[in-house]
């Protein structure tokens, strides 16, 4: 090969290499990262019961034609509430949609009439909804706020000392008829917060969550039907 031609080859491999680093560098540039803390109270039998966490979501943003839209990841684990003998409370972290939509039907709830889905669905929606915000406006100098009821994620309820696949969904409307007519969901409130420490796994695990985990592995997954709930919905940290 010619001199010349190397040169063209140094300055066509030099352009790639630069469109790759400002791809990259765009990328870190359009990614919003929001930590804050997750506080769930619930009555039963007449007394306020809590559940609170630290959870930090990750927007990056993707763009389509006209359209704006956000992709999330997140780390922490999902906010539990202990009810003692009416069993155990928390939102998800993901889900799948045909519940969700199920349990909107159920308590009447709308439905966006663009997606036909109700919004937020899971947990790293619910700050955007609740202080109607972009991702890039949030920050931890943001006052904490209680999330109205209509954004709202969807809830798994586990009774006291059923296994996990006994696990159903609910929504807040739904805990008298559903756990208890001594049960009401009082509030969830969004804290933020930049140095708060941030833990991936729900310890000490209560036995159900210790067999879904083993279960999860044994059979590398779960069944379809059980797919809405997995350890990956509530705890960012574990892996198969």
């Amino acid at each position: 090969m010619s001199l010349s031609g190397l040169r063209w080859w140094h300055v066509l491999f030099g352009i790639v290499v630069g469109l790759t680093v400002l791809s990259a560098l765009a990328g870190y540039l359009n990614h919003h990262t929001f930590r804050f803390r997750m506080t769930l109270e619930i009555e039963a039998d007449g007394k306020v019961h809590t559940g609170s966490s630290i959870i930090e979501v990750v927007y990056n943003e993707g763009r389509g034609p006209g359209t704006r839209r956000w992709v999330t990841f997140h780390e922490g684990v999902t906010p539990m509430v202990d009810l003692g003998p009416h069993g155990t409370v928390m939102p998800l972290f993901n889900y799948q949609s045909a519940p969700y939509q199920e349990r909107l039907a159920a308590v009447g709830r709308p439905l966006n009439p663009t997606t036909g889905q109700g919004a937020p669905k899971i947990i790293d929606d619910v700050p955007i909804a609740a202080y109607n915000l972009p991702p890039e406006k949030l920050g931890s100098r943001l006052e904490p706020i209680e999330v109205p009821l209509k954004y709202l994620p969807l809830f798994v309820w586990i009774p006291r000392g059923a296994h996990w696949r006994s696990a159903d969904f609910i929504l807040p409307e739904e805990m008298p008829e559903m756990i208890g007519s001594s049960v009401r969901f009082v509030r969830m409130t969004i804290e933020p917060t930049r140095w708060a420490r941030l833990t991936t796994h729900i310890e000490p695990a209560p036995d159900w969550l210790l067999v879904m985990r083993e279960d999860a592995k044994r059979i590398h997954g779960v069944p379809s039907d059980q797919f809405n709930f997995h350890p990956l919905k509530i705890e960012s940290g574990y892996r198969k």
